[in-house]
């Protein structure tokens, strides 16, 4: 895996990702940097090179590292290069790709004024409009996202603290639905709203609320002609939305909320206070640590380890025979290229009559757990043994 460097400057090795673009950087550094995770951190075995593997020392060295710069995903190649170098060995492994979450439903946008909207291209929904979205607000009104025509339009709102409504006119003249909460909607937290319009009926939900629906006129215009932009926010003068709202779909589409806010002024791309509303996922003492896109658990001060550390770390119990007590012998054995397994504490030793247990606290820094297993053959019925 050596970042070295031909005749003319460009590195002997590289990997190809999605767009069959080749990439120069590795595992635990980032697109554009030519570095490995040492060279990031400045810890390489020789300080000339940004990877250990540069070094090209008698001794295996290593390098390793996530990649995780989702545009570039998966690996789809790697292409090494001076490999005629006499005396010399490597190493490449790539490990496989996991995927976690969904990139679109964390899409979202913070909307810091009552005035303030997105524009998007007209809504396509002449004959049928599919559109979800979540919401969270601590205001008891404003417009969610609305296009007009003519004098057809489409609109949803949170007209007060308890009711969130869905409008729209093919012609036929204005037809309203109104889902109402027993509890507010504007308590900062997450709510989703789905509305559907057909040329058969309409409908309209909250979070788990009773869905609304309407039959459609049998007779009479079905077709929804738009001709404005589509406004997410308040527009014209209306009161807007004061809040955030993520993952906006529109007849399946993802609108990119994200984007469309860095470059509109006094908009802030993403959302926060996810811990908020989605904190209590985090078991068995996990903490959760806010995201740009999300948030996530924090398992290193627990016994447990997981996306919600909600999966154990369990260990094998031995019996020697020699002796009347149980022991309880812990050792580590990972074959991870970058494991690193610290805070190691004696908790106690106690007995209980004939039986002596040796407790120690773990904490590992891989996503994998190290794997444990047991063994009596250095157990002392008095201390913990060691772990290797």
């Amino acid at each position: 895996m050596a970042l070295d460097r031909e005749a003319d400057g460009s590195p002997y090795t590289w990997w190809v990702g999605k767009a069959n673009e080749k990439h120069y950087y590795w595992g635990g550094s980032g697109p554009g940097i030519q570095k490995c995770a040492c060279g990031i951190e400045r810890n390489c075995t020789d300080p000339k090179y940004y990877c250990n593997c540069d070094a090209d020392y008698k001794q295996w060295r290593k390098d390793a590292g996530f990649l995780s710069y989702k545009d570039h995903l998966p690996v789809s190649q790697v292409v090494v290069g001076d490999t005629d170098r006499q005396g010399s060995e490597a190493k490449l492994s790539v490990g496989p790709l996991r995927c976690q979450g969904d990139r679109d439903y964390w899409n979202a946008a913070s909307f810091p004024n009552p005035s303030s909207y997105l524009h998007f291209s007209t809504f396509q929904g002449e004959t049928s409009a599919d559109i979800s979205f979540y919401f969270k607000t601590l205001i008891p009104r404003g417009v969610f996202l609305e296009n007009l025509g003519n004098t057809d339009f489409i609109k949803l709102e949170l007209k007060s603290a308890t009711e969130v409504s869905f409008s729209f006119d093919v012609g036929n003249g204005p037809v309203e639905m109104v889902v109402r909460s027993p509890t507010p909607l504007n308590d900062d937290q997450w709510h989703r709203v789905t509305a559907e319009r057909n040329v058969k009926q309409a409908s309209l939900q909250v979070d788990r609320l009773p869905q609304q629906v309407r039959k459609a006129p049998t007779e009479g215009h079905t077709r929804l002609e738009l001709y404005s932009q589509l406004f997410v926010g308040g527009a014209g003068g209306q009161q807007g939305f004061l809040g955030c709202i993520r993952s906006l779909r529109m007849n399946g589409v993802t609108l990119d909320l994200e984007e469309r806010a860095k470059v509109t002024s006094g908009f802030k791309s993403g959302c926060s206070g996810h811990c908020t509303s989605y904190g209590a996922n985090c078991e068995n003492g996990g903490k959760c640590i806010e995201k740009y896109h999300g948030y996530s658990c924090d398992c290193s001060n627990t016994a447990y380890d997981g996306t919600f550390c909600n999966k154990g770390v369990y260990s094998h119990m031995t019996h020697p025979p020699e002796r009347a007590t149980t022991v309880i012998c812990l050792r580590i054995k990972s074959k991870l290229r970058r494991t690193e397994v610290t805070g190691l504490q004696r908790l106690r030793v106690k007995q209980e009559g004939q039986q002596i247990q040796c407790r120690r606290r773990l904490q590992s820094y891989e996503r994998t757990s190290p794997s444990l297993w047991s063994s009596s053959a250095s157990c002392s019925p008095y201390e913990c043994p060691d772990i290797d």
